[in-house]
């Protein structure tokens, strides 16, 4: 993530100055993408097939990967554009708010998870 927001920012300012090399930096930012993309689909799989259904008896574990969850959507809008970025925040806030019901009906209110 941090390489794809300094490649923005530097496109930002090559776009400014109408640089020659604007191409190849919109070529290695879309490279970024993709592996971002399949870094964080690996782990939305793991915690959506494996993490989270095996937390279904520890609260407190399902709150964690809930959350993950939703982070990792998250990370998905940061740099996602039209429908792709739209179907990522409706997934991290489902994520989220799934999150926060388990965490209020089963978690005291002192409980640093919550």
């Amino acid at each position: 993530r941090t390489a794809w927001r300094a490649l923005t920012s530097i496109e930002t300012k090559e776009e400014a100055k109408s640089s020659k090399y604007l191409p190849l930096l919109r070529d290695y930012k879309e490279k970024i993408e993709k592996e971002l993309n399949q870094y964080c689909d690996d782990i939305l799989q793991v915690l959506d097939q494996k993490l989270v259904p095996a937390s279904e008896e520890n609260k407190e574990a399902q709150v964690f990967f809930l959350k993950m969850k939703g982070d990792y959507y998250r990370y998905i809008s940061e740099y996602a554009s039209g429908e792709l970025h739209q179907k990522a925040s409706d997934n991290a806030l489902q994520s989220y708010q799934s999150a926060t019901d388990v965490a209020t009906s089963n978690l005291k209110t002192t409980h640093p998870i919550r």
